[in-house]
């Protein structure tokens, strides 16, 4: 089971621990440090990292994590780069609507790639317009 990155964390996460209830209810046990290596390979790159580092600093302290704490933290941090991600792209689409550019692209001018011609002659081998 993988979570993409079109997926929603919060469903996501939800239907895991669904699952994991599923099974002890069959009588498989799953334990906490299991689910949550489970959790931490399920997620996308950005949110399992951070996971990860919530889970050793917590560790670093003495004071272990819960799965239901860690669950909370990582719905939190994905609502956070969503909004994070919405308002970059908003951002960026009224800059170009007011007509800011790019200072590097502005320098180019508006001749962009086009090559001039020059009308006299080539002061190098005197043939004209290059």
């Amino acid at each position: 089971m993988q979570c993409t990155k079109r997926t929603d964390v919060q469903t996501f996460l939800t239907s895991l621990q669904y699952k994991q209830e599923e099974s002890a209810t069959v009588g498989v046990q799953i334990t906490q440090r299991e689910y949550q290596h489970t959790m931490l390979k399920s997620l996308p790159d950005k949110l399992a990292k951070f996971a990860l580092q919530v889970l050793t600093s917590t560790c670093h302290m003495g004071h272990p994590l819960d799965t239901d704490t860690l669950i909370n933290s990582v719905i939190k941090q994905s609502e956070h780069l969503k909004n994070r991600h919405v308002h970059g792209q908003q951002g960026q689409g009224k800059k170009a609507r007011e007509g800011n550019t790019d200072e590097a692209l502005a320098a180019t001018g508006s001749e962009g790639s086009c090559r001039k011609h020059h009308l006299g002659n080539c002061y190098n081998c005197g043939k004209p317009r290059h």
